[in-house]
C-alpha cells in the first residue's frame, strides 16, 4: 500500500493533475481487483491507497455569464 501511495506522490511531483491520478488509480484498482479474483495477488493494494484530493483551482468551473464568441 505504501508503494502505491508513493507512486501517486511521484506522479503529483511530476506534474500530473489529481484527476489524472484518480483515473490511473481506477484502472489499477480494476486490474488488481481482477487479479485478486483470479488468485494472482493476495490483496488489492490500490484499493487501500488514498486517492488524491482535487484542489479547487484544479476543478472545472462553470461560467454563468455569457461571453461573446469570436467568429
Amino acid at each position: 500500500m505504501a508503494q502505491v501511495d508513493a507512486l501517486w506522490q511521484a506522479k503529483r511531483e511530476k506534474g500530473y493533475s489529481a484527476n489524472s491520478i484518480r483515473i490511473m488509480r481506477a484502472v489499477l484498482r480494476k486490474a488488481l481487483g481482477q487479479a485478486e479474483r483470479e488468485g494472482l495477488v493476495a490483496r488489492n493494494a490500490a484499493a487501500l491507497s488514498m486517492p488524491p484530493r482535487i484542489r479547487t483551482e484544479e476543478g472545472r468551473t462553470l461560467s454563468l455569464t455569457p461571453e461573446p464568441v469570436d467568429a
